[in-house]
């Protein structure tokens, strides 16, 4: 997935170069969501760009119209719809650029809206989305490394104008590391953490559920005696995926309102 920014445009590189040695197609996708007035030809000069590379890129176009609030989040939906159409039709493996500036925003946005260790582990590695592989390999690399490797390889890339427009939340949360880069380092400490506990939390959700628990496909049956027993981030957790299993899974409840249900049943 390419936007034409320094990330995507260095994995794009990186990419195409393995994939030469290695004798597998790659193809850059770069989608245009229709945003602004400008965003067709923006799409259309990255991949004149590519192509001049010898890379075969294809544009892809949301032919759906814009809402007129949470246009980032339609945004994101529209692009991964588009995206995981084509590389699943393809049986291939979906790549993203993002870097570790990305995963502390991420955390701390997380953070910010109560969604507890479970949304802390930030932005996963490699994770199954829609039926399609997702992998991000840069995520320990800084935006600044990525902007090195591309003047240093005489790489063109674009800057996106909203990434500049303080009324969207990730670009607060930007200008708010970039005022104090030091919690960046402790915001990506924290996912590691966090990544390991859910790790050892997940094993003892598999045996709880194992004895105390009966999935069907609609419901989810719980001993409650067993239940209030169990430690609080348990009961938390396994009240998430519960959720997530019968409703939305992409979207995790906060832990705010778990909490609240929780307190609801036991009283």
């Amino acid at each position: 997935a390419v936007s034409g920014g320094p990330d995507s445009v260095a994995l794009c590189d990186v990419t195409e170069r393995l994939c030469r040695e290695t004798g597998h197609p790659h193809v850059a996708l770069i989608v245009d969501h229709g945003l602004r007035t400008e965003s067709a030809d923006e799409a259309l000069s990255v991949q004149a760009r590519l192509v001049e590379l010898g890379i075969e890129a294809g544009p892809l176009t949301v032919m759906v119209p814009p809402p007129l609030s949470g246009k980032l989040a339609w945004a994101r939906q529209q692009r991964f719809a588009l995206l995981t159409s084509y590389v699943r039709a393809r049986r291939g493996i979906l790549m993203f650029g993002h870097h570790r500036d990305d995963q502390a925003e991420t955390v701390g946005m997380r953070l910010a809206h109560g969604s507890g260790f479970g949304g802390a582990r930030g932005i996963l590695p490699v994770r199954f989305f829609a039926g399609v592989l997702c992998v991000r390999p840069f995520l320990s690399i800084s935006k600044q490394a990525l902007v090195h490797y591309c003047k240093k390889t005489g790489l063109t890339s674009v800057a996106d104008p909203s990434n500049n427009h303080r009324v969207y939340e990730r670009v607060r949360m930007r200008a708010l590391l970039d005022d104090e880069p030091h919690i960046s380092g402790q915001l990506i400490r924290f996912s590691y953490a966090s990544h390991r506990l859910s790790k050892v939390l997940q094993r003892n959700i598999q045996a709880f559920s194992k004895r105390y628990c009966r999935s069907e496909p609609l419901m989810t049956c719980i001993d409650l005696t067993a239940f209030q027993r169990a430690p609080l981030l348990l009961r938390l957790q396994l009240i998430k995926q519960t959720l997530m299993r019968h409703g939305a899974p992409d979207y995790p409840p906060s832990e705010a309102s778990v909490t609240k249900a929780i307190q609801a049943v036991f009283e």
